[in-house]
């Protein structure tokens, strides 16, 4: 048997609600102190964790348990078995208490400084941890930043994309300094700003509004919209045109008003995400245009124009390049178009790509076994190491804005978590994982937090049968059809128990 060996230390408790910056009001922050351990000595293994929960308003709190075994530096190991003042509808008082079952999570482990913290929430978030470090989450909504809860539950993300125009020079999020509470909350979480990368809203004409980039980027960049072969505005979705980045003027406006913006703003990110770079200019469906797009005005259709698609292409480089003379090696670039997923070349310049409606976009039926095959010349295993590293990328998100809903064997219609299955294909091949929140495109998070700790090798295929071995656990993911939505069983275990299983109709949990 093994146990752990206690440090004589008390670890002050994570204050995991927020203080209120500028002229908003916000409750009282939850209190946590005391924070006691000791691992009984009767061969049980279990752990007694002793804390004091304080909190003004008397809210009820959500309270939850952090274990680093190497002094603090992370915070991995699997802590899943707990009872007593732990989880939900917890109240403040004096002598808390919580029983760890540190031998079922972690039988046979024996670490020498184990430390734990407890976090309280008053805002019903739960911070449990995760590992590997791939969850992303994508909010590009227009959101209330006077709303804590919503940036607390943002600072749960590995990686977190929003909208940087909502937030460069509006009021309430610079005297908020919204980004600047995220990573607080968790200040090794990367933070991207979702920007335009061809075009402009048309109503962004309008000058009163609470987002002054918005406006601007539309008076900077309107001399440079972009026609078709019967003189159409060239429109590439609903409400939006296209710009001409042939034009370094065009370019040199953009990028401009980016680096303008980004150094007046107290909310500082740490890159931007490009939407989107293609090989040539993409139009929704149902957009009405007269004509076909035709960016140099010779007449000739932009698709059957090679000089005119070239030029399109080396804009892109133009622009990303231009960005990183001025805000540097170290501001990430974050490329969303399916130019990167095929173009090695172009995909190193970025430190990193998001897959669009995966697999569906680019890769070939079956998707998901196109996508997963070491055969395919741009499966995943290989293109994940195309972008940068520098940043501590790359930084790959598989998504999907999709639901899919089935029978389960209980008999109840259940909705897919897709989430959850490309957490599967990301702990393989090391990319992100992100979460729909119910068919829009603001992202949410899994409910199923898992430690597996860091990868102990690649992944190792069998035929149809894919596994990992992980610090503490693996991963093992069987390919049924192929096909999405439904394209592959998986299972997971942390320390010899599944803790998530899929293999529809049955799941788990």
């Amino acid at each position: 048997m093994s146990y752990i060996r206690t440090v004589s230390f008390i670890i002050a408790g994570c204050l995991l609600s927020l203080t209120t910056i500028g002229p908003a009001v916000h409750a009282a922050e939850p209190v946590v102190s005391n924070v006691q351990f000791n691992q009984r000595v009767d061969r049980t293994l279990l752990v007694d964790i002793y804390y004091d929960l304080y909190d003004a308003d008397g809210d009820s709190m959500m309270v939850s348990v952090n274990v680093s075994n190497d002094s603090g530096a992370s915070w991995d190991v699997p802590c899943l078995t707990l009872y007593g003042d732990i989880g939900p509808n917890i109240h403040a008082g004096t002598g808390k208490h919580i029983l760890w079952d540190y031998g079922t999570d972690n039988p046979g482990f024996e670490w020498a400084d184990c430390r734990i913290r407890v976090n309280a929430s008053d805002l019903g978030i739960n911070h449990e941890t995760h590992s590997p470090y791939n969850y992303a989450i994508l909010d590009w909504a227009e959101n209330d930043w006077t709303d804590y809860k919503h940036i607390e539950r943002l600072s749960r993300g590995d990686l977190v994309v929003v909208t940087a125009y909502f937030i460069w020079g509006n009021t309430t999020a610079e005297a908020m300094n919204v980004l600047g509470q995220i990573k607080a909350l968790n200040p090794s979480c990367v933070l991207l700003g979702y920007l335009p990368a061809k075009n402009s809203k048309i109503a962004w004409e309008n000058p009163n509004t609470p987002y002054p980039f918005t406006h601007a980027w539309w008076e900077r960049t309107y001399p440079y919209w972009s026609f078709t072969t019967t003189g159409d505005t060239l429109m590439d979705w609903p409400g939006k045109a296209v710009i001409n980045i042939l034009d370094p003027d065009c370019r040199e406006a953009m990028v401009t008003t980016i680096v303008e913006f980004h150094r007046a703003s107290n909310n500082v990110f740490d890159g931007i995400f490009w939407d989107y770079f293609n090989n040539e200019i993409w139009i929704a469906p149902g957009v009405d245009v007269d004509g076909d797009p035709d960016l140099d005005g010779d007449g000739i259709p932009h698709v059957s124009d090679q000089d005119e698609l070239q030029a399109w292409r080396d804009a892109q480089v133009s622009i990303v390049s231009a960005v990183r003379d001025s805000l540097g090696e170290d501001f990430i670039q974050f490329f969303n178009g399916q130019r990167a997923y095929g173009d090695s070349a172009f995909a190193a310049l970025s430190d990193g790509v998001y897959y669009e409606l995966f697999p569906t976009l680019f890769f070939p039926d079956p998707d998901m076994r196109t996508a997963l095959d070491p055969n395919y010349e741009y499966n995943l295993f290989r293109t994940r190491n195309w972008p940068r590293s520098q940043n501590g990328g790359p930084y790959v998100i598989l998504s999907h804005i999709g639901q899919n809903f089935f029978v389960d064997h209980l008999g109840e219609v259940t909705r897919l978590n897709l989430g959850d299955s490309y957490r599967a294909v990301g702990l393989l091949t090391d990319c992100y994982s992100s979460w729909n929140s119910h068919g829009s495109h603001t992202f949410g998070f899994t409910e199923n937090d898992i430690n597996l700790g860091a990868p102990l090798g690649p992944t190792v295929i069998n035929g149809d049968v894919y596994t990992r071995d992980f610090e503490f656990g693996k991963v093992e993911l069987t390919l049924t059809n192929g096909y999405y939505p439904n394209p592959h069983n998986y299972k997971i275990w942390v320390n010899g128990t599944i803790v998530e299983e899929l293999a529809i109709p049955y799941h788990y949990p």
